[in-house]
């Protein structure tokens, strides 16, 4: 196998990420960068692309320093939900508007009230949110006329920085999906969803495929990194693919729940059709040929979790050790406290059965246990779908907490793989760019060396039984 090094670069919405790893996964160097995110008016969330490449150029120059080798090769995982209007040539003209931006929330209330939201559904597999790009780019039609009559492409910001690195304006499906412009079945942008919001597909980055070679580093920005000059830029993709592929998660069975701020739920299909899957799923591109991840927010869970920990009667430096001793406290159905997160379908937390008997902790057992029932329920609308559930693998900072992956694997009933890697993403990319620099023929060959560790939990069949039993939240 190649001495060759690889760069993988994930550039999320607060930080970005890169590790600098051998051919057979061995990491050399990880590096990160905070991206700050801009609130200019109420409910705005924006970010200056300035931010996003300065970011980038200090990873890649603290990877590069730790190099005992040629760098063969680097590839970009990035959110995907964001928009920067851009010149002729992909050069910014206005901020980056995030997808946690909510100034076009009332452009997508009207898009679902005519009906255009199925419309979309249909040709792209997503269903219509506050903060798309599609909305973005609507309110600047109405409310910047003067932006968007400056804006020659919408571009997002795998798209900017590739630019940035190479001097070619390069996207993939993978990252144009979330926009959401990408046609399921063709794999290239659609021309009916461009022509509702006024523009045409010219207004959108050329497609590539993931894990094709795009071009050389510019030799100036080379220089400027200290990358050699013949570093290969390779298209990448959207950051939750990314991390799907460093799991390994390929084919259908195997589901991935990301569990930072938002709780979001991924699997595998191996069809673009929507028909088989579940209505409140969302399509998209994998980085693999021939695959496409499935999908769903149900939450701002984490941020749930942190809100009931605050409301502590004991001080504790680390929240997460905490919640863990609360459930080693309180048994299995939180002596008949129930708890429904505010979710998607539900606009507010509430608690039911509060008796005076109960003590706190109950209560943040039943917080626990009733957001593992809304994973169960994402689980059983796939099962419905007849779409199979081998396997959960569970990241970010509820993975590091024994016994919530204990209640997870209980109340599912599926075992779980929790994996507390913040990199994974960079992983992923780092595969990617390994297969434009041709070190593997597939990504089939290249996972097994970048597999994370993982902590394995199976569920327990008695408290599965019991959890069974128990009403799932109906309100």
């Amino acid at each position: 196998m190649s001495g060759d090094l690889l760069i993988g670069i994930d550039c999320g919405t607060t930080a970005l990420k890169g590790v600098l790893c051998r051919a057979n996964g061995e990491e050399m160097a990880r590096a990160q960068r905070p991206i700050p995110l801009l609130a200019p008016h109420p409910g705005w969330a924006e970010q200056d692309p300035e931010s996003v490449w300065h970011a980038l150029c200090n990873v890649v120059r603290e990877l590069a320093t730790h190099r005992t080798g040629r760098i063969a090769a680097l590839s970009i995982g990035a959110q995907a939900g964001s928009i920067i209007p851009a010149d002729e040539s992909g050069r910014p003209v206005y901020p980056m508007i995030t997808f946690l931006d909510t100034r076009a929330a009332e452009i997508i209330r009207d898009w679902v009230r005519d009906g255009w939201s199925k419309v979309v559904r249909e040709i792209t597999g997503w269903g219509l949110q506050i903060g798309q790009p599609i909305a973005s780019i609507a309110w600047l039609r109405t409310n910047r006329p003067d932006v968007f009559a400056a804006t020659q492409r919408f571009i997002g910001p795998h798209d900017d920085l590739v630019r940035r690195l190479t001097g070619r304006l390069i996207s993939n499906a993978s990252c144009g999906a979330q926009m959401p412009m990408i046609d399921r079945r063709t794999g290239e942008w659609s021309s009916d969803v461009a022509a509702h919001i006024g523009l045409t597909t010219g207004h959108f980055a050329s497609l590539g495929a993931p894990g094709s070679t795009i071009g050389y580093v510019l030799p100036e920005i080379a220089d400027a990194l200290g990358l050699p000059r013949s570093t290969l830029i390779v298209n990448g993709g959207q950051d939750h693919a990314c991390e799907a592929l460093a799991l390994g998660l390929t084919a259908p069975g195997r589901l991935m729940l990301a569990t930072g701020t938002a709780w979001v739920i991924t699997g595998i299909t191996d069809s673009s059709e929507i028909a088989g899957i579940p209505p409140q799923m969302d399509l998209n591109a994998h980085v693999v040929s021939q695959r496409w991840t499935i999908s769903t927010y149900m939450g701002g869970f984490g941020a749930v979790v942190e809100w009931w920990l605050g409301t502590s009667p004991t001080s504790y430096g680390d929240r997460y050790a905490l919640l863990e001793d609360a459930l080693a406290v309180s048994p299995l159905g939180s002596n008949g406290v129930r708890f429904w997160p505010e979710s998607q379908h539900r606009p507010a937390s509430q608690f039911g059965g509060l008796k005076l008997s109960h003590r706190w902790q109950d209560l943040t057992r039943a917080v626990v246990e009733g957001i593992a029932f809304e994973v169960r329920e994402a689980i059983d609308s796939l099962r419905r779908s007849n779409l199979p559930v081998h396997a959960l693998y569970m990241l970010g900072g509820a993975a590091r907490t024994l016994g919530w992956v204990r209640v997870l694997a209980d109340v599912t009933g599926v075992p779980i793989y929790a994996c507390d890697d913040a990199f994974l993403g960079a992983r992923g990319a780092a595969i990617l760019a390994g297969l434009g620099a041709g070190t593997y023929s597939s990504a089939a060959q290249a996972q097994p060396y970048f597999a994370p560790s993982t902590r394995p939990t199976n569920p327990d069949p008695h408290a599965y039984t019991c959890y069974a039993h128990a009403a799932t939240p109906d309100t």
